[in-house]
């Protein structure tokens, strides 16, 4: 077997010198005649193509067709993402792609798919070995098999062992050119000789004039004692058993992950706009919220003139008879500007001399500032001499950041939101994120 990677990584395939047979460490196959090896252990991408006229075309075969190959995948050694590792040809022609195998990265997700019929030694690897490391990456890679030529194209000539998010496969094998066989694992395994052993195996099955030797013959089930057969067939059991609990567990999980995946879209365009929106979302999502507590809104866009509008909200609560503010909802990339609160002053002046009500409504100024930045960075609205004026004219102004986390506190909590009403109704001055967060802990 041929051993193909950089001096610095050479480290990382030192457990063929515990293996029987002939290892050669090579930089270059100008070092060799191919057809003296029957095998190739690499980290080296192995082939490329060309397109031409809308074509796709073999151009450079890195690795002989004839040697099987363990294929080590580092992701920042593909050119870029959608680079070609390697190809397969249609069994009708030398030079008709049938097969592509493309680098993925970057893929967002920790989903781990498993794949059924694979052996028992695979399976086990893969479920106790593969899961855990790709379910603890930041992000995920692998690569994606691409039938070029569907009618030539056969099933069983790739064979993921794990899939991922976006229809990754984080490893898998397929059958190259000339019948050859190759395995991609990805280079984050803690130990590949497991692997290559369950690879070398298979070769043998297939192949024992060219791959006689058997690693770890001496474990297998041939020449295992007494007490070995009877603890593997208890193993066997256990799997057997566990097999219908492992099946349903991953359904579950799928059927979760598509639910968590729609309520974060409908969160997406309700709940979090309060954090992310301005302008018109903004004041539906502030709207939608303030309902949703249990106040009584009145959407006053509907009612102004298009051309003469002025405050968004008037905002009432049953629990509390007299009880109302004038309320605009607004968004801000950077800081509150002090003007916005003489502005709503202006809105409930006008109320105030229009409606001759003696009774005057308080104000409330519902703030989505610093927009882009992270909620519990944000900092404080405005300075206390900028609201103590208006703080003294019933007024406040809330984060809107604050309402996300009130409005989802009561949906959690049964009861809360009369609650929230009386806390925001006896507010005064600002209302921050950590206001809100506060009041909550002591709920």
């Amino acid at each position: 077997m041929l051993v193909l990677t950089d001096p610095g990584t050479a480290i990382h395939f030192g457990f063929v010198n515990e293996l029987p047979g002939t290892y050669r460490f090579i930089n270059s196959f100008s070092e060799i005649d191919p057809s003296e090896w029957d095998g190739l252990i690499t980290d080296q991408s192995l082939g490329t193509v060309i397109e031409l006229n809308g074509q796709i075309h073999p151009h450079t075969r890195r690795a002989p067709d004839g040697l099987n190959i363990f294929f080590v995948h580092r992701p920042g050694k593909a050119e870029a993402n959608g680079a070609v590792l390697d190809y397969a040809l249609t069994r009708r022609s030398a030079s008709k792609i049938a097969l592509l195998i493309q680098h993925a990265a970057g893929i967002p997700g920790n989903s781990a798919i498993r794949v059924d019929g694979l052996p028992q030694d695979l399976q086990s690897l893969v479920q106790t070995v593969l899961v855990p490391r790709v379910s603890a990456r930041p992000y995920q890679w692998g690569h994606t098999p691409k039938a070029v030529d569907i009618e030539d194209f056969d099933s069983a000539t790739y064979r993921p062992f794990l899939m991922g998010p976006k229809n990754t496969v984080l490893a898998g094998s397929y059958v190259r050119a000339k019948g050859s066989t190759v395995w991609i694992v990805p280079n984050d395994l803690p130990d590949f000789k497991p692997w290559y052993e369950i690879a070398l195996r298979e070769w043998h099955e297939d192949d024992n004039a060219r791959f006689p030797g058997r690693p770890n013959w001496a474990h297998e089930t041939e020449w295992m004692t007494s007490a070995e057969v009877e603890i593997t067939k208890l193993i066997d059991s256990e799997r057997t058993s566990f097999e219908p609990l492992l099946t349903a567990h991953e359904i579950r999980i799928t059927d979760l992950e598509t639910q968590l995946r729609i309520s974060r879209e409908r969160g997406n365009a309700y709940e979090r706009l309060l954090l992310t929106a301005q302008d018109d979302d903004l004041q539906v999502a502030v709207f939608r919220a303030l309902v949703e507590l249990g106040f009584q809104v009145t959407d006053m866009d509907e009612i102004w003139p298009v051309k003469q509008r002025r405050e968004d909200f008037r905002i009432s609560d049953e629990d509390e008879v007299g009880w109302s503010v004038i309320g605009d909802a607004t968004g801000v990339s950077k800081g509150v500007k002090a003007s916005k609160l003489t502005l709503l002053a202006g809105y409930v002046s006008k109320f105030v001399f229009e409606n001759r009500s003696e009774s005057i409504p308080g104000q409330w100024l519902l703030v989505n500032h610093f927009i882009g930045r992270d909620p519990n960075l944000r900092g404080t609205l405005l300075r206390p001499d900028e609201l103590a004026l208006f703080a003294a004219s019933d007024g406040l102004v809330i984060d809107t950041a604050a309402l996300f986390v009130l409005l989802t506190a009561s949906k959690l909590m049964d009861d809360l939101s009369p609650r929230i009403r009386s806390y925001l109704r006896d507010a005064r001055g600002q209302l921050s994120l950590e206001d809100a967060k506060s009041w909550l802990a002591n709920v």
